[in-house]
């Protein structure tokens, strides 16, 4: 005789795995150098973060029930939410490294173009021409990723 919350343990585990793919192929792609192709991604990462989110809370609101499940099925379920959280924890890291980069380079574009457009007024007297830093807010950064 089947445990009444098997089939809700075996959901959570299939949507984990499908959560841990999905986030695993979006690092590859990122790895790759082609987050060109996470566009065509979106719709499909709404949809289950979605249905694992609401599945999750299910399960969290029903945990009575789910303790009496099968222990072989708790585990199976145990270890796959432990790799879906590595995988975040990997794409997570992956992310904010690109942010950091992505940054950079703004910040270097935006210290050479401020650079550039320095006005001159005259000489030191050493013979160099001095620049006036003229500030420029071109440029706005949005810290959320």
């Amino acid at each position: 005789m089947s445990h009444p919350a098997e089939a809700r343990i075996k959901d959570l585990i299939h949507l984990t795995r499908r959560m841990r793919e999905w986030i695993e192929a979006e690092t590859a792609l990122l790895k790759d150098h082609r987050p060109q192709e996470l566009a065509g991604r979106a719709e499909e990462k709404s949809r289950l973060i979605a249905a694992y989110t609401r599945d999750m809370a299910a399960a969290k609101k029903d945990a009575p029930s789910l303790k009496g499940a099968p222990k072989a099925l708790l585990d199976a379920l145990r270890k796959e939410t432990g790799l879906f959280r590595a995988a975040l924890k990997e794409h997570e890291g992956l992310l904010g490294r690109l942010r950091r980069v992505s940054e950079g380079l703004i910040k270097s574009i935006a210290d050479e173009v401020a650079r550039k457009r320095a006005t001159q007024l005259g000489y030191t007297a050493a013979g160099a021409a001095p620049r006036i830093p003229v500030t420029t807010n071109a440029i706005a950064l949005n810290s959320v990723v």
